[in-house]
């Protein structure tokens, strides 16, 4: 299903001509994924496939840090503290990281104007941290 919904996103970026460069605001994915949490996360709008899209990618991304670096983790501090900032926890549930975002940013109105990727850095150290 995920698989689906992103390429989904990926075709309405291309068709709508969207510029994948532009800037997402943490705005613009709080009001993506605030109505999809209150629907306990059942995706009926395109706005819902984007939250989706957009936070299974960083979480994926993040995953992968903490994967990949867990052996040279051990050895290395740099390594470790890269691993432990911008690294998530393999079990980690979209689900309950995008619930976290939304009630992080529900909080935090005067970050709207920036991108989510620090905001969900912070959520995935809070909520399922790289261990």
């Amino acid at each position: 299903m995920r698989a689906v919904c992103l390429l989904f996103f990926i075709s309405s970026v291309v068709l709508f001509n969207a510029s994948p460069a532009g800037a997402l605001t943490n705005e613009t994915l709080y009001k993506w994924c605030k109505p999809w949490a209150d629907r306990a996360f059942n995706p009926i709008k395109a706005e819902d496939m984007y939250c989706m899209a957009y936070v299974d990618g960083a979480l994926a991304y993040a995953r992968n840090i903490c994967s990949a670096t867990a052996e040279v983790a051990k050895t290395d501090r740099d390594v470790a503290f890269h691993r432990s900032y911008f690294g998530a926890s393999m079990d980690a549930n979209a689900e309950i990281i995008t619930q976290a975002y939304v009630n992080k940013m529900k909080n935090e109105p005067e970050r709207w104007q920036y991108t989510p990727n620090v905001a969900l850095r912070e959520v995935f150290s809070t909520v399922s941290a790289c261990k």
